[in-house]
């Protein structure tokens, strides 16, 4: 019965979707088929009509209707829609999205980017379609519409997070960490975000994990604040998986020790905590290092490099011998 009155809800909306002018209203049912869609129980022809009703809102000359059909779409990728289906929701978001003047209204442009990376997540990874949204987000970064550039740097950091073909990891990778010299700070710092999200660089290769080393250290000077704190966790996150973490890596990350903004010291002192893990022979010299941030000027700053040598004086790391070194450097206090 209850599935039943979903689909009259549903036929009931089309209806009224079908001979209403009034823009406004054509857009909220819109919007409201978009949630539907992904009611549980729905038969797969209602849910099939449905957007294809969403679809042909899309090519609407109306501002108001066409963006929320967008939304509405993208809202679908969470959908228990086939994989046909969700291709055709791609071509048809793509389509529009080439005839569309997104210059009139940056709202769309950011609907546009946001869907097709929601629907990019549903798409399995050999999917050509995906392949192309990858590539429209690389491109996006560097447009002159400042919503695209600020939604593509946070889209390709979501969609780099999930298991994919390594040359299109390799093209998310390498499109971020160019980003990291944009000239917009927003842009830089959603790059330098995303660029610390888990498993982002798993799949990209040495050098490509060698290059967004060094784009990292140098956003380590950059005018920005925040963008400075997220470049030094994305730095310790991408060497513990392989990037090349070297000595003098560590060296030029230890120097957000020194900012005048305890945030980013802060932030350094967890990420030298983080690298630790990474390569054991390097933890002496960065015990070191945070024995000197438990005398900082800050509170928080020298709680937070206390916790750290304690957890690394404990379990913290792998090899065992190493510990001593660690807990010789642990102010007393913590050790009462």
């Amino acid at each position: 019965v209850q599935h039943s009155l979903r689909e009259v809800i549903v036929q009931e909306l089309l209806q009224v979707l079908g001979t209403s002018e009034a823009h406004r209203d054509r857009a909220d049912i819109v919007r409201a088929l978009g949630g539907i869609v992904a009611w549980q129980g729905l038969g797969s022809d209602v849910r099939e009509t449905a957007v294809q009703q969403m679809m042909l809102a899309l090519q609407e000359s109306n501002l108001l209707v066409a963006g929320a059909a967008v939304d509405a779409l993208g809202s679908c990728g969470t959908a228990a829609l086939d994989l046909r289906l969700r291709a055709s929701i791609v071509e048809g978001l793509l389509s529009a999205l080439d005839e569309s003047d997104i210059t009139l209204e940056p709202r769309l442009a950011e609907s546009f980017v946001r869907s097709l990376s929601s629907m990019a997540f549903m798409l399995p990874s050999d999917s050509s379609h995906l392949a192309i949204i990858v590539e429209l987000l690389a491109q996006y970064i560097n447009s002159d519409e400042p919503s695209f550039r600020i939604e593509s740097a946070t889209a390709l950091g979501e969609l780099g997070s999930r298991s994919m073909d390594n040359d299109l990891q390799n093209i998310i990778v390498m499109t971020l960490s160019r980003a990291l010299s944009h000239p917009s700070d927003e842009v830089r710092l959603r790059s330098a975000l995303a660029l610390g999200k888990p498993g982002i660089t798993r799949a990209a290769s040495s050098r490509s994990r060698r290059i967004v080393c060094g784009k990292l250290v140098r956003a380590l000077h950059d005018r920005r604040d925040l963008v400075r704190e997220y470049a030094a966790h994305a730095l310790a996150r991408v060497c513990s998986v392989g990037g090349g973490l070297r000595a003098d890596i560590v060296e030029k990350l230890s120097r957000g020790l020194d900012d005048l903004r305890f945030e980013i010291r802060r932030a350094t002192v967890s990420a030298l905590e983080e690298v630790c893990s990474a390569s054991p022979t390097l933890c002496e010299g960065i015990a070191e290092e945070l024995s000197r941030s438990c005398r900082d000027r800050d509170s928080r700053v020298r709680q937070c490099a206390e916790e750290a040598l304690a957890r690394m004086g404990s379990t913290g790391l792998a090899d065992a011998s190493l510990r001593p070194s660690v807990v010789e450097r642990i102010p007393r206090h913590r050790l009462l």
